[in-house]
């Protein structure tokens, strides 16, 4: 389940740009930003035990039962949905598509004329990568994936790889001398919490 979600990475972590959009939404009403294809409907019931304004939900949350704020980027994609209510349930959009039609989307690529599988636009914010990744993270990108003809294949392979790091919620935090976290957990720490997975995950996966 996710509470919020972060865009961009400095090398040192998360954050969302500035121009973040919030809209108040009554108990039972659909976000119309999440109504989209290749998704099943999922609705669970939550009582949560952490002090937080975030809701927790599945997937991409569509509706809840409690009057919520809704915090989302200007291309439509959800941050967050809030609200101080600890119990409540909340509708949510999960993927359902299997591996063969994850593999038949093509590589992303805008050329000249304008043709092929064109990024839609506002999604280049999800291919953004600071100047302090070092080469050897896209090149260990690169290495994994050499074999991989689809995007998702590359993906799969990534995904591999990180699992064989062990999880370890007891590791320190990251010395202020490093200049990327991405790097640090791969080559160095190799070992680590979800954090560390999911930003080596996204990182190699944007430099691909």
């Amino acid at each position: 389940m996710r509470a919020l979600t972060l865009a961009e990475y400095d090398g040192k972590g998360w954050r969302n740009p500035r121009d973040l959009q919030l809209q108040k939404l009554p108990a039972n009403q659909r976000w119309i930003g999440g109504e989209r294809s290749g998704r099943r409907q999922l609705l669970q019931s939550v009582d949560a035990r952490v002090d937080s304004p975030m809701l927790f939900a599945a997937g991409e949350p569509v509706e809840v039962s409690v009057d919520s704020e809704v915090e989302w980027l200007p291309n439509g994609e959800l941050i967050s949905f809030r609200s101080w209510q600890r119990r409540y349930t909340v509708l949510s959009s999960v993927p359902a598509v299997g591996a063969e039609t994850l593999r038949s989307v093509g590589d992303w690529g805008v050329d000249a004329a304008g043709s092929g599988n064109r990024l839609p636009l506002g999604e280049q914010l999800y291919l953004q990568l600071p100047a302090s990744v070092p080469p050897r993270v896209h090149d260990l990108a690169a290495q994994l994936t050499l074999t991989a003809t689809t995007l998702y294949d590359k993906a799969t392979l990534l995904e591999s790889y990180l699992r064989q790091f062990p999880y370890d919620l007891s590791v320190p935090e990251p010395p202020i001398t490093i200049d990327d976290v991405a790097d640090y957990f791969l080559f160095d720490l190799q070992r680590g919490y979800c954090d560390y997975y999911a930003t080596a995950f996204i990182v190699m996966a944007r430099s691909l």
